[in-house]
């Protein structure tokens, strides 16, 4: 190192700083020095304090000069001298300085140029010149933005790296080394630095860092080296290999160049060798340019093929359905598996790479040509997936992969969505730019002559006259030059400029290229040709892949003559054919030709294109994650079913068909159109009946029920016999019964046993609809458990012993269940633990009080008890049901009689004084249905509110709309208020130890 830090120092802290030593003493940082006397003397007093402190002695001199002969292209430095320079100038070396980013020269294979990296800068540009701890700072925010950083890491990652006279105790230079290399993999290469007598920490350190000290003297070893290195300097194979002519055509139109093409491929050599340099100086770049740029065709026949010669494996694919499926095919067919059967491809990325010690011992790039797809094509949760998939594959430092992914630039904002699991993705982008008039010069002359062929140079400047707006998209060329080579003559071998004015300029020749090609069909094959072509673009003006079997369904006409017309297109090079999953689709040959296709489209034509992309989201949804369709986006699809240009594929209309079914949207007008796509419909619904999904099965069923056929019907007593799912039984008996299917007798009478009371419900009314004589005697002799049957008909309501219960008269009532016993506590412990209701207060800790489970439950208000109800698929009687229970037809004033008996139920008069078990007074007290404790023990909350009966002029101050009707007496009452017709009322929120309730529930019919 030239420069004197110790002298600085010294002249810094005596001269400067003599009386501040609080600000800056001999133990203050260098740097902090150098800042320190900036803010005190200027920027151009501390350049010049650094010059004067260039000590240039013969050791180092002798150093340079050793330096300057060896043959070696790339040398970096962070010195500010220009000593160098001129030992390079010495030993007659053509050299470019490159510093802080600017000034990087073309590099190619062929350049015999030293390149000199001045990372901090040089003294002939003082603005260039990083000194103070500001400045350091400054650069490290801004590396990773420059040019030279790219480049210089695309040696480090491509290249052993020597490191002379560099002080490793630095820590400005350990971190300068960690942000170039903080992107390579553990694969980096081994570099070594050459230093005298290094300390054992610094070896140590500097091991971790991959690079070997050696432990020599400097000049020595360079000595050593240059002796070595002499006789292979400019040793070069001076043969160049003819290359042979092995194309046809010297141009490929709208085609891409493919790795054979490699020798064809001309105007893009600067930014192939820019592009590698980038992609292996990172983990991640983004290729990106408009259409027409040659993105495909740069990564095909200009980057890959360098890159498989430096021995890298390169990797291209297209995302198709699955972008992670699709890489490690194209890694399976094309890469040197160690044993491919030992691989499953069902494996994650990451494992598919790690288990395979041939690749995982490579630098695997990965090549995402296309990359709109991802956006256009895929789901959200395929995308999520893949980047998760990509960033844990990128933290692998065992791993030494990188991505490139190529878009059209109208798309790169997409990416956006990608930086929550790749952050750094925006940090790498190269935009492929149009071509300039050199490189569409060498574009236009350089094929044709690998062919024979030369072009007049007044043809060749009025072609880039003509295409140049802003640069020229090769594209453009492609089809000019691709036309007048077609126009030549048998023997002619030079393009005129006549040739080209009599093809109309390229004007003429771009604007009719496809309606020129079109005209060789026939004009009944040209329409179908058109279809075919806009079939293969999307609403956003991209293209699309399409299997050979969904063309052929989306084309209405002779399989035979389709294909014939795609053959057809193929040789045109309007579309190519590629595999795809062992299956053959089509695709248009170049993007560019979307935008002519696009003037065919009608309105009608895009939206159903709109709806087409929408249908191949879904579809991928399908097959990654078996999501359906939801209902939101079938309205949508829905809406397009009479446009005449909406044509489903089968694999499309099959998932439409299974989304209707499992959100009843429209299932029949689509089940409806399976047969005509050769689908059975049966199919989806049994597949639907058999689904783990509950919802696609009640769907499924509710289908069979509009059907109406037997074979409907009897799919549909099938469920109702096998399932053991309360919703689908219920929507399978359901259904028999709208559909009176008697033949399903049998199997609703066993329905009847089910231990759901809602089951048997449905049941009972399946059965009353069918209306046979054998389904009516199964209604006879059912009941649901614990509950009695309550028939329909007249009974006499009130009395005429007390104002409340007047008037008494006859009323009739439809059939009803009613509760044999009152609700009691253990019942109601039950519809505790399955709710959050509060118990009753006489509850401590939520336990029943002690001794009293088969008690009636007390201390429950209105409220309360109907939420029971209801829990228990239940309601709560009327009065006037609860009444009709308890005394029957005959108007009598106790369930059991006329006459009252202390012995046979619990009041007053029975000295009880609490209350007692439900059952107590079985078989003797019951009323003529069967109702026990229906008199005495709890009044019982009613359904009804407490008012008059019609016809009746009494007011009572309780009678408001919160007051609830309580029946039966109490342990607690005489035995006038447990007469049938005693009426009482109290507030919906009130509660007492003497106050329980019963259920009811309606007869089975609708």
């Amino acid at each position: 190192e030239l420069l004197n830090k110790a002298q600085i120092k010294k002249q810094i802290i005596d001269k400067i700083f003599f009386q501040e030593k609080p600000v800056a003493n001999a133990n203050s940082s260098f740097l902090k020095l150098l800042r320190l006397y900036e803010l005190k003397k200027g920027r151009r007093s501390l350049i010049q304090l650094i010059k004067n402190n260039l000590r240039v002695t013969e050791y180092s001199s002798q150093i340079y000069n050793l330096i300057a002969k060896l043959p070696i292209k790339h040398i970096i430095t962070i010195n500010y001298d220009e000593l160098l320079e001129e030992a390079l100038k010495n030993e007659r070396k053509k050299i470019h300085v490159i510093y802080k980013g600017y000034n990087l020269p073309y590099t190619s294979e062929k350049n015999n140029k030293t390149i000199l990296y001045k990372i901090y800068g040089t003294l002939s540009d003082e603005d260039s010149l990083v000194i103070t701890e500001d400045d350091i700072l400054n650069f490290y925010s801004n590396f990773n933005k420059t040019m030279i950083c790219s480049t210089v890491k695309y040696h480090f990652a491509t290249k052993t790296i020597l490191f002379i006279g560099f002080d490793l105790k630095d820590l400005t230079i350990k971190l300068l080394y960690n942000e170039i290399t903080n992107e390579l993999s553990d694969h980096k290469r081994q570099n070594y630095a050459i230093q005298l007598n290094p300390s054992d920490e610094s070896i140590l350190y500097w091991k971790g860092k991959g690079i070997k000290i050696i432990n020599t003297n400097i000049i020595k070893f360079l000595q050593k080296l240059v002796i070595n290195l002499e006789d292979g300097t400019g040793i070069q194979d001076k043969k160049k290999r003819k290359k042979e002519v092995i194309h046809k055509h010297p141009y490929k139109f709208l085609d891409f160049y493919d790795k054979r093409d490699s020798n064809l491929f001309f105007g893009r050599e600067k930014d192939s060798i820019n592009l590698i340099q980038r992609i292996l100086a990172h983990k991640t770049i983004i290729l990106f340019g408009k259409s027409g740029v040659g993105k495909t065709s740069i990564i095909k026949a200009g980057i890959m093929p360098k890159l498989e010669k430096q021995n890298y494996l390169p990797i291209y694919t297209r995302v198709e359905e699955d972008p992670l499926m699709s890489i490690k095919k194209s890694i399976y067919e094309t890469a040197p598996l160690d044993n491919k059967d030992r691989f499953n491809i069902s494996d994650s990325l990451h494992d598919f790479i790690k288990n395979n010690s041939t690749i995982r011992n490579k630098t695997l790039i990965i090549f995402l040509d296309q990359f709109e797809e991802f956006f256009i094509k895929l789901s959200l949760d395929t995308r999520v997936k893949f980047c998760k998939e990509v960033s844990k594959c990128l933290s692998n430092d065992c791993l030494d992969i990188k991505f490139v992914f190529s878009l059209r630039e109208v798309f790169l904002y997409h990416l956006e969505e990608m930086t929550e699991y790749l952050p750094r993705i925006y940090d790498n982008r190269y935009r492929l730019k149009e071509f300039n008039k050199e490189q569409a010069k060498e574009a236009i002359i350089e094929p044709a002559k690998l062919v024979g062929v030369t072009f007049e140079s007044e043809c060749v400047k009025n072609i880039i006259k003509d295409l140049f707006f802003k640069g020229i998209e090769p594209i453009h060329i492609q089809i000019v030059c691709y036309h007048l080579y077609n126009q030549l003559n048998k023997n002619q071998k030079v393009i005129f400029l006549k040739d080209y004015e009599k093809s109309g300029r390229a004007k003429n020749i771009l604007s009719k290229y496809v309606d020129y090609i079109l005209l060789r069909f026939n004009k009944k094959d040209q329409e179908i040709a058109k279809k075919i072509l806009k079939l293969m673009v999307t609403s956003l003006k991209t293209k699309i892949f399409l299997s050979e079997n969904d063309i052929l369904q989306m084309i209405n006409t002779n399989s035979k003559d389709c294909i014939k017309i795609l053959n057809e297109l193929i040789n045109l090079h309007l579309i190519r054919r590629l595999k795809i999953n062992d299956e053959i689709n089509y695709e248009l040959a170049h993007e560019y030709l979307t935008e002519k296709i696009e003037e065919w489209i009608s309105f009608e034509e895009f939206n159903a294109k709109s709806v087409k992309d929408l249908i191949n989201l879904e579809l991928n949804n399908w097959k990654n994650f078996n999501k359906l369709i939801n209902k939101q986006n079938l309205e949508i699809i829905n809406q397009q079913r009479r446009n005449p240009y909406f044509k489903l594929t089968t694999s499309e209309l099959s998932l439409i068909i299974r989304s209707s079914i499992q959100t009843n949207y429209e299932p029949i007008y689509w089940l409806n159109k399976s047969e005509r796509f050769g689908l059975c419909k049966w199919n989806f619904i049994e597949e639907a009946l058999n689904s783990n999904e509950s919802l696609a099965r009640i769907n499924a069923i509710k289908i069979l029920c509009a059907i109406k056929s037997k074979k409907a019907i009897d799919s549909i007593i099938r469920i109702a016999k096998i399932t053991d799912r309360i919703r689908i039984k219920e929507e399978a008996i359901e259904s028999l019964g709208k559909l009176k299917a008697s033949k399903s007798v049998i199997t609703l009478i066993k329905c009847l046993k089910s231990k759901y009371l809602s089951i048997q419900d449905k049941a009972l009314k399946a059965l009353k609809k069918i209306g046979t004589k054998k389904a009516l005697q199964a209604i006879n002799r059912f009941h649901p458990k614990n509950m009695i049957y309550i028939p329909a008909g007249e009974f006499v309501r009130g009395s005429d012993e007390n104002q409340l219960e007047k008037p008494r008269q006859k009323i009739f009532l439809e059939s009803f269940y009613i509760d044999k016993f009152p609700v009691t506590n253990y019942e109601y412990s039950l519809f505790l633990k399955a709710t959050d209701n509060k118990p009753p207060n006489n509850w401590k800790n939520r336990k029943i009080p002690k001794g009293k489970e088969d008690h009636p439950v007390v201390l429950v208000n209105w409220e309360d008890a109907n939420k029971y109800a209801k829990w228990a698929g239940k309601r709560l009687p009327t009065e006037l049901e609860w009444e009709k229970a308890a005394r029957g037809t005959d108007g009598r004033k106790y369930p059991w009689g006329n006459s009252f008996s202390k012995n046979i139920c619990n009041t007053k008069e029975s000295n009880i004084e609490d209350t007692t078990p439900v059952n107590y007074y079985i078989n003797k007290g019951e009323s003529p249905y069967g109702a026990c404790d229906m008199a005495g023990n709890v009044w019982e909350w009613t359904a009804s509110e407490f008012k008059p009966y019609p016809g009746s002029n009494f007011h009572y101050r309780q009678f408001e709309e919160e007051y609830k009707v309580l029946r039966g007496g109490s342990w607690d009452d005489e035995k006038d208020s447990a007469r049938c017709a005693t009426r009482d009322g109290a507030h919906i929120g009130y509660t007492s130890d003497h106050e329980g309730f019963r259920c009811a529930m309606s007869d089975f019919k609708e």
